[in-house]
């Protein structure tokens, strides 16, 4: 099985949010044997005290899909990178469209260093 984390502008709409950090939510899929098995959409952790990155790595992802013209902070990634986390690039508009070019293998590996935080 695998976890994916799709940033969202909000749970309602589940538009892809452009910065990971500032998403207002985000949508958790399980993926089992190609077919999605799970999904369910969690707000922004800041709200609990939790940084995104420092949230996900603890529910334990593996996969976090990041819209190509979005960005990603080095702090996230790297909470991310301690759990062998894969952050992807995908060419999507909406969470749904985005698990599904995850599954058809159509996502690049995101290899960049990440943001600064508000530069993005």
């Amino acid at each position: 099985m695998t976890r994916i984390a799709i940033p969202v502008q909000s749970c309602r709409d589940k538009t892809l949010s452009s910065h990971f950090g500032r998403a207002g939510g985000y949508i958790i899929a399980e993926i089992r044997d190609g077919r999605i098995v799970k999904t369910e959409c969690l707000e922004n952790p800041r709200r609990m005290g939790y940084r995104p990155g420092e949230y996900l790595r603890i529910i334990g992802i593996d996969v976090l899909l990041i819209p190509s013209h979005g960005g990603i902070g080095r702090k996230a990634l790297q909470q991310l990178a301690e759990i062998g986390a894969k952050v992807f690039l995908v060419d999507a508009m909406n969470a749904d469209e985005a698990l599904k070019k995850y599954i058809d293998g159509e996502t690049q590996e995101y290899i960049g260093e990440g943001c600064l935080g508000r530069e993005h």
